[in-house]
């Protein structure tokens, strides 16, 4: 992908959280996703050790770095269902 087709990050405004809409913010911290994250970070809880004491970069790359499938499949079905909301 070329530099000129990226929005700038000062453009991607959540709208709901009003701060810039990246990929950690949707995945860990976009209160419009907050009840989706609760199964989301409750499946992490149970295949990632000590999850709920990580700080929000940790959980972010925990999750991104994970190469268990039953893990994987809840982000993916997180992402799905997030998205419908949008």
């Amino acid at each position: 992908m070329s530099e000129t087709n990226v929005t700038p990050e000062h453009l991607r405004l959540c709208d709901f959280c009003n701060v810039i809409q990246d990929e950690k913010h949707h995945l860990v911290s976009c209160l419009r996703h907050a009840s989706l994250r609760e199964t989301l970070f409750a499946k992490a809880n149970d295949l990632i050790p000590n999850f709920n004491q990580l700080s929000s970069d940790g959980k972010f790359t925990s999750l991104l770095m994970s190469d268990n499938l039953d893990m994987l499949y809840a982000i993916g079905k997180y992402l799905i269902e997030a998205d419908c909301l949008q």
